[in-house]
């Protein structure tokens, strides 16, 4: 939530800031998820079942990315930050 919007006043464009934001993602999901299972918080096995519907996902994402426009996609962001606010007051 706070990349994007760091990475566009620090001058990417808005594609090139979602993009870099998604790769900054990779490395902290790979950090997280080994110290969840070293601690045993999360077994592999409930864990891999995720993996190809993500794999699809990310695909997509990044298709759909270099085709939708500019001001669509701030507007999307948008909705998914005002959303991401909405279900952390109510929960």
């Amino acid at each position: 939530m706070l990349a994007v919007p760091l990475l566009k006043k620090a001058g990417a464009e808005q594609k090139q800031a979602h993009a870099t934001s998604i790769a900054l993602i990779l490395p902290l999901c790979i950090f997280s998820a080994t110290l969840y299972l070293i601690n045993g918080k999360v077994a592999f096995s409930d864990a891999v079942g995720y993996l190809p519907a993500g794999t699809v996902g990310a695909v997509i994402g990044a298709i759909l990315l270099s085709k939708i426009k500019d001001s669509w996609l701030r507007k999307i962001f948008a909705l998914f930050i005002i959303w991401s606010g909405v279900r952390m007051w109510f929960k």
